[in-house]
């Protein structure tokens, strides 16, 4: 379909979208969006999006959500390329590429790469973050962060991280080179500094400060009060890492 501008109370576009704006209570294109803004209610593309603004109470890029309530599939990459995803629920069934996607909950089924993901509930990166910083009451990122800052109450990186957690908890479940600062610290691996009330590492280099400071391996002590030092002379957790 090609227009400037698309207008209605219930838009629904059954191929590839080509213009400025869709809006209206629906906006709904089942293949691609090229264009400038796509706004509603309800702002969706299943085959992907390509433009400065998706807007609405809820957002979907993909079929995944459509696929489990009607049984609708879609066509394309599903990704998100242009500026910014705003809205109350952001749904993305691949990459986002972009500047910031933000609302109360946003759920990435693929990379993040951007500069802000911010969720007032939560984010939800299901690949690799790759930004400036992501913040919400929980953050999630199932692969490796690379960032300046992650920031909430629950902070997990279920792979490798390269940056700052702040947060009540903050946990990353391989390696972590950076820092992070929070009533628990956990991490598989400390490249860095961990500063709090409880910190936990495997291993790693790094200096622990905070009531409780424990190392498994390679510390200075196993269980240290005020500071803690791990040193990993035998490196162990590198060469696991690089076998894995």
């Amino acid at each position: 379909m090609h227009t400037i501008v698309e207008a209605g109370v219930c838009n629904v576009v059954t191929e590839n979208f080509y213009g400025v704006t869709q809006i209206g209570a629906l906006s709904y294109v089942h293949h691609r969006f090229y264009g400038l803004v796509q706004a509603g209610v309800v702002s969706s593309a299943t085959g992907g999006f390509r433009g400065f603004l998706q807007l609405g109470v809820a957002n979907t890029i993909g079929h995944g959500l459509y696929r489990e309530l009607f049984g609708i599939y879609g066509s394309g990459d599903a990704t998100f390329e242009g500026g910014f995803q705003i809205g109350a629920a952001n749904f993305l069934d691949d990459d986002f590429m972009g500047i910031a996607q933000l609302g109360a909950g946003n759920l990435i089924d693929g990379n993040f790469s951007g500069l802000l993901q911010l969720g007032g509930l939560g984010n939800w990166v299901d690949d690799s973050f790759y930004g400036l910083a992501q913040a919400g009451l929980i953050n999630f990122v199932d692969e490796e962060f690379h960032g300046l800052l992650q920031a909430g109450g629950l902070n997990w990186i279920d792979d490798d991280s390269y940056g700052i957690q702040v947060g009540a908890a903050n946990l990353v479940m391989r390696e972590h080179a950076g820092l992070q600062v929070g009533a628990f610290n956990g991490t598989d691996g400390i490249y860095g500094a961990q500063i709090g009330i409880v910190n936990y590492a495997t291993e790693g280099r790094g200096v622990q400060i905070g009531l409780v400071n424990i190392i498994d391996r390679g510390g200075l002590l196993p269980v240290s009060p005020i500071m803690n030092i791990a040193m990993n002379p035998d490196n162990d957790y590198k060469s696991a890492k690089s076998s894995h």
